[in-house]
């Protein structure tokens, strides 16, 4: 739960636009007595431990809600006679925390998604909340699965989904035989192309009253219409963001420093931004329709400045990563310092309207996320693709979870590196290779060996053929062939990967192996079985004398020697040596470590 000032949790446009995420009715649910029950029951969803499954709980303090009383009234008729509503407007308009406002209105009861760039990857993002396994599977799999338990569910459940992009994806989503409610955000307006069981509701920016209202909600400033001057300033405030919550509110939140005033906050307004920076800021926002965005850059702009060095920098990531919730461990990572070192940012971002923590994950609003980004120094987005790659390659290698939520940040990297340094940009390579590991991971066998093949060409090119980090594409290019079931292809990479490394490098370096390992996997899968265990036992071999009989590395070629034997019909030496590796595992790492599990297996 969050952590920061209690003002932090209010709020129409800023952080709350995104922040404002999945059940702000967790307080009223909490009020509520509940027996505990003893599994998940999808037609009451709570889980054990007597929580509602909606992502994200937040509070939410009523008098913050602006404006929007008559759509409030209208999402709730609408659900009377339609299946779905569609919440569309522009960016920063307070979609999010309408929707929102709604469910706890509403007391309603089910989940809160961000969306996905496709219908796949939308129910992908429902997986965890409906205890569907992910591990070892596909999106395709997973979606199957999440398509299956939705159709279980009575009809007043409602599913809430953030942010999406197309509205094309609501006839997939809305497919089947399920027949749960459905609410989503987007900025797509066309309503034409909506099925007749989904209701359309547009929404503008703030009248002129509620936008006042609002700037007022937190400092001591009364609302005060019958004085000329003060309602004049009030006014001219609040018309210079163009009237949109997301700037409003962050403006709120200034008039409420000590010693702010309404003209000393004019005034401020009135300072023209850098020109070189506003255009950044426009690009980032890519083609979103901002009102009067020199004064909405300006706000978010000026709120950024008044944080300390420090904050600042820390948060200069997050104008490179997708308009999606951000696992701390993620954003801790990219700005290169411990996870408990964002603390402070937290709280003091929170506060400003900047970010909110909700589930224990980031939330940004994507204006925001696009001021960060014309703001940020120069070399900070070479910074942030270092921290990337480390912490890609390990989650692609040991959590496919994590994995599963943090993609789509990888990918906004990726492109916004591609369109910043240019896809020559050793960095950008670097990204590009592991991104294609990552895809592999996933299942997502075509996108890899698309990627593997463009890096390896681009590598080949500027690097030239025997560079390590060409060798590198070339040997995960062989590895997507085989998981294409391209085999002869894969072998014949792998061969030439081999004898370049076996030159270059010498026959017991790292990636030598490495490379001998994949030459060896695809001499299996063309039947040249007696090949591929000759390649294993020189492997074996190796790996025992310079690492040791018990490093994890030397493990692995065992029980790969093993997989070999039994192809040969060689069961007994196959068996003996795993009953090896099983006491090793066992001592080493204990009876439960997943390791131990699969050579138990």
């Amino acid at each position: 739960m969050w952590q920061g000032n209690e003002a932090a949790w209010i709020g129409v446009g800023g952080a709350f636009a995104s922040a404002v995420v999945g059940a702000l009715i967790t307080v009223l649910w909490r009020n509520k007595q509940r027996q505990p029950e003893a599994e998940p029951n999808l037609a009451n969803p709570v889980s054990p431990n007597g929580e509602p499954h909606w992502a994200g709980p937040l509070q939410v303090d009523p008098g913050s809600f602006k404006g929007r009383e008559a759509q409030l009234k209208a999402l709730a008729e609408a659900f009377k006679t339609h299946r779905a509503v569609v919440i569309s407007g522009g960016a920063g308009y307070g979609k999010t925390r309408l929707a929102a406002e709604y469910i706890a209105n509403a007391n309603a009861q089910g989940y809160w998604t961000t969306a996905g760039a496709s219908p796949t990857q939308t129910l992908s993002a429902l997986a965890p909340l409906l205890e569907v396994a992910t591990t070892d599977r596909n999106d395709d799999d997973i979606a199957g699965e999440v398509r299956r338990r939705l159709a279980a569910l009575p009809s007043e459940f409602l599913w809430a989904i953030d942010n999406l992009d197309n509205l094309d994806q609501l006839n997939a989503l809305l497919g089947g035989t399920a027949s749960f409610h459905l609410l989503a955000t987007t900025r797509d307006g066309r309503r034409a192309i909506l099925p007749n069981t989904a209701y359309f509701l547009p929404i503008g920016v703030l009248d002129t009253g509620p936008a006042v209202e609002l700037l007022c909600s937190r400092s001591f400033c009364k609302f005060n219409a019958s004085d000329r001057a003060w309602r004049d300033t009030m006014e001219y405030i609040v018309d210079m963001v163009g009237r949109l919550p997301l700037a409003v509110e962050m403006l709120a939140v200034h008039l409420g420093d000590p010693g702010q005033d309404p003209g000393k906050l004019h005034a401020e307004l009135l300072r023209a931004p850098s020109p070189l920076e506003l255009t950044k800021f426009r690009d980032a926002a890519e083609g979103a329709i901002i009102p009067r965005d020199a004064g909405v850059f300006a706000t978010i702009a000026g709120t950024l400045a008044r944080l300390s060095g420090d904050l600042r920098q820390l948060l200069s990531p997050l104008g490179y990563l997708a308009d999606a919730p951000v696992p701390p461990a993620l954003l801790a990572a990219v700005a290169g310092v411990p996870e408990e070192a964002l603390a402070r940012l937290f709280s003091e971002c929170g506060r400003q309207s900047v970010l909110a923590l909700v589930d224990d994950r980031v939330r940004v609003h994507s204006l925001t996320t696009a001021a960060i980004a014309a703001t940020n120094r120069d070399g900070a987005l070479a910074a942030t693709l270092e921290g990337a790659v480390v912490r890609l390659d390990s989650v692609a290698q040991n959590d496919p979870v994590a994995l599963r939520g943090e993609l789509a940040h990888y990918q906004r990297m990726h492109g916004n590196a591609r369109s910043a340094l240019g896809a020559e940009a050793l960095s950008v390579l670097r990204l590009s290779n592991s991104l294609g590991v990552a895809y592999r991971a996933l299942g997502r066998f075509q996108e890899a060996l698309s990627l593997n093949e463009e890096t390896l060409e681009i590598r080949q090119r500027v690097l030239g053929p025997e560079h390590p980090d060409t060798l590198t594409s070339r040997n995960s290019l062989g590895a997507s062939y085989s998981y294409l079931g391209r085999y002869q292809e894969a072998a014949s990479l792998d061969e030439e990967t081999l004898k370049i490394r076996e030159r270059v490098l010498g026959p017991e370096h790292p990636d030598t192996l490495t490379s001998r390992s994949g030459l060896a996997a695809s001499y299996r899968y063309l039947g040249r079985r007696q090949e591929a265990a000759g390649l294993e036992e020189e492997i074996l071999k190796i790996r025992e004398r310079v690492l040791g009989p018990e490093h994890p590395d030397t493990l692995w070629s065992r029980s790969s020697l093993a997989v070999g034997y039994w192809y040969l019909g060689r069961r007994q030496e196959a068996a003996g040596l795993e009953e090896e590796i099983l006491k090793i595992r066992e001592r080493v790492l204990g009876p439960e470590h997943p390791d131990t599990l699969t050579s138990r297996s």
